[in-house]
Order: structure tokens, then sequence, then C-alpha cells
């Protein structure tokens, strides 16, 4: 598969990279390139890439687990992403040294980001799903949790 060499995830990370500055170009040519504007893509940038690697670990960590939960996960952490830029978004309009408009399209921006890296991740994960796994695993809970309650002179026999 090309999605998971080493050229082709730098190939992806360039495109993502060349994307995103492309999508703040035209934040600043929307907006005007004033220090407000300048200032809310900055600031937006940071926390929406702060919030990006918070997101990536999460469903990272969510597709690692048993019940493969990533779509919760997913969920999650896009209702976290909505009430941070609500949040400073309210904050920047109550301040007004900081072009709000700004700061949520350039944050936005970086949840374009995320869904790209989803959208590959999902598409390139390998299938993790074993219908047997579960039931083995119980039983060897269970055989391991017998032995423990037999009394020491009986155990290993």
């Amino acid at each position: 598969m090309t999605g998971r060499s080493a050229a082709g995830r730098i190939a992806g990370a360039t495109a993502l990279a060349a994307c995103y500055a492309g999508l703040v170009a035209l934040i600043a040519a929307h907006r005007g390139l004033v220090p407000e504007v300048s200032l809310g893509i900055a600031i937006g940038t940071f926390v929406g890439l702060a919030s990006l690697v918070m997101e990536i670990a999460i469903v990272g960590r969510s597709m690692r687990l048993v019940e493969l939960n990533g779509m919760n996960a997913t969920l999650t952490t896009f209702g976290i992403r909505l009430g941070t830029v609500g949040a400073f978004g309210g904050w920047f309009i109550v301040l007004g040294a900081v072009d709000s408009e700004a700061f949520c399209l350039s944050y936005f921006s970086t949840f374009f980001l995320y869904m790209c890296w989803l959208t590959w991740r999902v598409y390139n994960e390998p299938v993790q799903y074993d219908a047997g796994k579960a039931a083995r695993n119980a039983a060897a809970r269970s055989a391991a949790a017998a032995e423990a309650k037999k009394p020491a002179a009986q155990q290993g026999s």
C-alpha cells in the first residue's frame, strides 16, 4: 500500500501543509492583512494545532482499544473543538484586539487537516477485528482467575 510508505507519508504531509498555507492565505486575503487579523490567524493556528494533536492522540488511542470506538472519540473531540472555538471566539469579540472571524476560520482550517488525517488513517488502517479474540481473552482471564482461587498446594496441577 502506498499510504504506508515513507515517501507517501512525506508527500501527504507536504500536501497538507501546502493546503493549510493556502487556506490561511485565503483567510488573510478575505479579512485584510492588518495586525488584528494576523494575531487572530496566529492564535487560531496555535490553538487549532494544539487541538489537532489532542484529537489525533484521542482517536489514535481509541483505535487501539478492544472496543474500536473511533466514532465516539471523533464526536467527542469535535464537541471539544466547538466548545474551544466558541469560548475563544466570544472572548475575542469582547476583547476587540483580535479579529474573532480570522481566529475562527484559521482554527477550523486545522479541523480540515484533522479530517484529512482521519480519512487517511482509517483508509490505511489494517482490519483489526477478530470475532474470536474477545472469547479467547475471556476464556484466558477466567482460567487465570480459577487458577488464582486454588489453594497454594493445588496450583500448577
